[in-house]
């Protein structure tokens, strides 16, 4: 085999001046190889029988997907996932942000449609979802899948949390820490030695964060609770937004709902896309009613730390450093063209 492969290689100009005159079964059977060898050396040297025409479809096919992805930006299209999906151009999201159904025979919608698959084509289904996302996602980008959902069953211990799985495209291009840093647990700690010894140790925003967010569950009293079964918290989606992204970066989520993550890219200055077959005026009313954060909310920073900090401010004064007569003539000059 290995010798085989060497000579494919050797007579890969010979091979590829014959294509098109001959089919790759007579290729593969003169040159003792298999019709997936010959095809693969027409697909690295671009010169597959329909070569043209498979260019000319392809690129017809991301002018389209450019020309969707535009006219979807900032609303939830009533579609199927996949193919709003399909419809989505290579690595376009900076991050999918989303929960899928969990198959666990809840009704959505206010229909009688239950999410109630087979344990196999339900696993099936995640994975051309998933393999899709990966597909759209931007190099360094972040798939944020929240997976879990608690329950309490009958002679168990009731399950307190639900599992988020987070995939990046390689290195991850954000992580804001600070949006995610964690109440300090003894904010007033001092180093005990070395050049900083006395000095406060901690950060002053707050922990590091963990892998672990306390953040409630959406109860029926909760005033953010909707029409929906399993309401993402607005809570969970900013802190993911705003750790994994940027202003003005897009964050996708094929599994709107009631229209959570729109709410928090509207406020939390992200751009969105998502789609979803059910709740659409639950959306429409909570988007109604959404406007862009004055503020960003930094969830370690405490009152006790701010307590601790303050009291360690002091003024810092700095005396002014002199600058020549020419100098100042240059600033004003420069001041002036620039209003110009």
């Amino acid at each position: 085999m290995g010798q085989r492969r060497t000579d494919i290689d050797e007579k890969a100009e010979e091979i590829l001046t014959q294509m098109g005159a001959k089919t790759y079964e007579q290729l593969a059977a003169e040159y003792q190889t298999s019709r997936g060898k010959i095809y693969a050396l027409a697909i690295k040297h671009g010169r597959r029988v329909n070569e043209a025409k498979l260019k000319e479809r392809a690129a017809e096919r991301k002018r389209r997907q450019a020309q969707f992805i535009q006219g979807v930006m900032n609303t939830t299209q009533t579609a199927d996932v996949l193919d709003y999906l399909d419809g989505l151009p290579d690595e376009s999201v900076h991050m999918f942000l989303t929960s899928p159904k969990y198959n666990a025979g809840k009704p959505y919608g206010g229909s009688k449609t239950v999410d109630r698959w087979s344990h196999h084509f339900y696993l099936g289904w995640l994975l051309q979802v998933t393999s899709e996302m990966s597909r759209v996602l931007a190099p360094g980008g972040v798939i944020f899948l929240q997976v879990g959902h608690g329950l309490t069953p009958k002679r168990r211990l009731a399950e307190r949390y639900e599992t988020v799985l987070v995939f990046s495209k390689g290195e991850p291009t954000a992580f804001n820490a600070n949006a995610a840093r964690l109440p300090q647990k003894e904010p007033g700690k001092r180093a005990f030695k070395g050049p900083r010894k006395g000095q406060l140790s901690g950060h002053p925003l707050g922990a590091w964060p963990t892998n672990v967010w306390h953040i409630p569950a959406i109860g029926a009293n909760n005033g953010e609770k909707t029409d929906h079964c399993a309401q993402f918290p607005l809570a969970l989606v900013k802190r993911a937004g705003l750790l994994y992204t940027t202003p003005g970066q897009t964050v996708c989520d094929p599994f709107n709902g009631s229209g959570t993550t729109q709410v928090g890219c509207l406020e939390t200055g992200r751009a969105f896309a998502g789609c979803d077959l059910f709740y659409a005026e639950t959306r429409a009313k909570r988007l109604a009613n959404a406007s862009p954060d004055l503020f960003c909310d930094l969830p370690g920073v405490t009152d006790e730390l701010l307590a601790v900090r303050q009291s360690e401010a002091a003024a810092v004064r700095i005396s002014a450093i002199p600058i020549s007569e020419q100098e100042n003539e240059q600033m004003l000059l420069d001041i002036v063209d620039g209003v110009a």
